[in-house]
C-alpha cells in the first residue's frame, strides 16, 4: 500500500511483529537496530501487511510457548519513502512477501522512516 504526502513522496507501509523487548528497544534507541547483545539476525525482515506481521507474530509466540516463555508480540507500521525500497530485498517466507533491510542500511532507514505501534490487527489466516 502507497500513500502520497503533501510534498509528493510516495510512501510504502512495511510491518513487523516485535517483543515487547524489541518494542522497548526501539522507544528507547529511537529506531531500529540489532539486540543490543549481538543475539539477533543481522538485519530486519518486514512484512507487507499487518496481517502477515501478525502471522509471523503468532508463529514465533507460539514457539516461545513450547519452550517455556511467555513473550507477546506487538504489530510495528513502519512507513518508508518509495524511493528507498530498491534498496531492500524481497523475498518469500512461509508463503508471505517479506521485505529485508540489512543492517548496514538501518541507520538510512532509520533517518526516513515513522514508526508506530498498530494496537489492533484483524486475523486474516
Amino acid at each position: 500500500m502507497s500513500l502520497y504526502l503533501d510534498n509528493d513522496i510516495s510512501i510504502a507501509n512495511l510491518f513487523r511483529a516485535v517483543s515487547q523487548a524489541e518494542l522497548n528497544d526501539l522507544t528507547n534507541f529511537g529506531g531500529l537496530r540489532q539486540k543490543p547483545d549481538g543475539l539477533s539476525y543481522e538485519g530486519k525482515l518486514f512484512a507487507t501487511s499487518a496481517e502477515d506481521a501478525a502471522h509471523f507474530g503468532r508463529i514465533n509466540y507460539r514457539l516461545d510457548i513450547i519452550i517455556g516463555l511467555d513473550n507477546p508480540f506487538h504489530v510495528i507500521e513502519v512507513s518508508v519513502p518509495e524511493a528507498l525500497m530498491h534498496r531492500f530485498e524481497f523475498r518469500t517466507v512461509d508463503f508471505m512477501p517479506a521485505v529485508y533491510v540489512i543492517e548496514d542500511l538501518l541507520p538510512l532507514l532509520n533517518r526516513h522512516v515513522i514508526i508506530r505501534e498498530i494496537s489492533v490487527v484483524p486475523l486474516a489466516r
